[in-house]
């Protein structure tokens, strides 16, 4: 297990309770923390029949500091963590941020807020999308959907770029546009790398840029197992209200790039939780 005691020593003490998903509880014996509630294992045949109800009453009633998940759901699930335990993921969502990503992507450490956020009324956004090519792929990790289009890494040092086209409604009160995004760090630069990143709108059969970013690609830090957790953006769609349109997420890769031979994907753009947020009343 790639952990180390520091990413917990940094952000609680030893008679604080931890909250550990779906399947790490032995975090809790190694690190000597309490576990929140009568749970060790919270996999769907545990906890569905309240919703994760009990663990999340559990983690506020002692005070829980930290949650530490893996990025999957456990393999033998047959529905996700935010299907089978919606009250326990709208818990997280609210009452804990996203602070590292650990080792190769395998953990996520969450913190407690200063103060939980409102309740958010979301869809995700890429239930009903359209690839341009197989190196875009979706999948359904523990507490958020993720989008990777992955140009990889340009070894003929060639401009690649890849387009997802996502049909989504706008409610009728107005929505948001909310995402995390982040890229995997290489481990060597053979030319300077630039990977840009947009969004628009399609809708009437008009485009518009709501979103524009270039990011000038970093080396990764081999003696660092974590990074910071990707930074969130949120774009105001409310001009769209009760509408549907295509939300269109592309990136562009330009120059050469090593990637890590333990590296769980090639270089590319990870759309993190992309989501509609209705605006609330």
């Amino acid at each position: 297990m790639l952990f180390r005691s520091r990413n917990l020593e940094e952000f609680s003490d030893p008679e604080d309770t931890l909250l550990t998903i779906p399947d790490i509880a032995m975090l809790n014996f190694l690190s000597k923390r309490s576990m929140p509630s009568a749970y060790y294992n919270l996999y769907e045949h545990h906890i569905s029949h309240d919703g994760g109800a009990a663990v999340a009453a559990g983690a506020e009633e002692n005070g829980a500091t930290v949650v530490i998940t893996r990025l999957d759901n456990f393999f033998s699930d047959r529905v996700g963590l935010r299907d089978y335990a919606p009250v326990l993921t709208e818990y997280i969502d609210r009452n804990f941020q996203q602070r590292y990503t650990i080792g190769r992507s395998e953990y996520l450490i969450y913190t407690r807020r200063e103060e939980p956020i409102p309740s958010e009324s979301f869809v995700s956004v890429l239930e009903n999308c359209e690839q341009q090519s197989e190196k875009a792929t979706i999948e359904k990790h523990l507490l958020f959907h993720t989008l990777y289009q992955t140009m990889g890494a340009g070894i003929d040092g060639s401009e690649d770029s890849l387009v997802t086209r996502c049909r989504v409604e706008i409610p009728a009160s107005g929505g948001e546009f909310v995402w995390q995004i982040e890229y995997p760090r290489p481990v060597k630069l053979r030319s300077s790398t630039t990977l840009a990143v947009e969004v628009l709108v399609e809708s009437d059969q008009q485009q518009r840029q709501v979103f524009s970013r270039i990011y000038n690609v970093k080396t990764m830090n081999p003696r660092v197992r974590r990074v910071p957790a990707p930074h969130e953006h949120r774009v105001d769609l409310s001009d769209y209200a009760g509408r549907t349109i295509d939300l269109i997420m592309r990136s562009t890769r330009s120059g050469l790039v090593v990637m890590s031979v333990h590296a769980r994907r090639s270089f590319g753009t990870h759309w993190q939780h992309p989501r509609i947020v209705a605006r609330s009343h």
